[in-house]
């Protein structure tokens, strides 16, 4: 009985050690500052809204070659968490990608959506490493512009 009890109590604690073993999480917008990881450069260029993509840029200023691994992805739209299947060029390729202060790796992924990106505020998912990357697809803050009055011209 005892051992039974020691056993399930060591199996307890290796699950339990296992759950808190989360990576890194980063956020990133269209409009902030890209985001540093380690010796990683990540930015994200605004959605071309006409073909429902957009791109992701991974560099490093690092003269050593950087392997990163990528598992899996999706877009989705906040206002009801529907998820939407997406494609990614160059990872239908390959999961494994290397970067070097010579060679960035531009990550371009299109998505079937059924409004514009910023109209609905969609964002992508990716995990790479064990890190994830939450990649809001419109601008964090909205842009405002002076009122023109016509009066304050003389």
């Amino acid at each position: 009985m005892k051992n039974r009890l020691c056993l399930s109590g060591i199996i307890s604690l290796i699950l339990l050690s296992g759950c808190g073993n989360k990576g890194p999480e980063f956020t990133l917008y269209t409009d902030g500052e890209p985001i540093q990881d380690g010796d990683v450069t990540i930015t994200v260029n605004p959605p071309y809204e006409q073909a429902k993509s957009f791109s992701i840029i991974f560099s490093t200023a690092s003269a050593e070659p950087i392997k990163l691994t990528f598992g899996d992805w999706k877009i989705v739209r906040e206002s009801d968490s529907t998820e939407y299947e997406s494609t990614c060029t160059p990872l239908g390729l390959g999961k494994e990608q290397t970067i070097s202060s010579e060679r960035f790796l531009s990550l371009v992924f299109r998505a079937e959506i059924p409004t514009t990106f910023s109209e609905e505020h969609y964002r992508l998912v990716l995990h790479y490493e064990t890190t994830t990357l939450t990649c809001h697809l419109y601008d964090q803050f909205e842009k405002s512009y002076p009122s023109f009055d016509p009066k304050s011209y003389k």
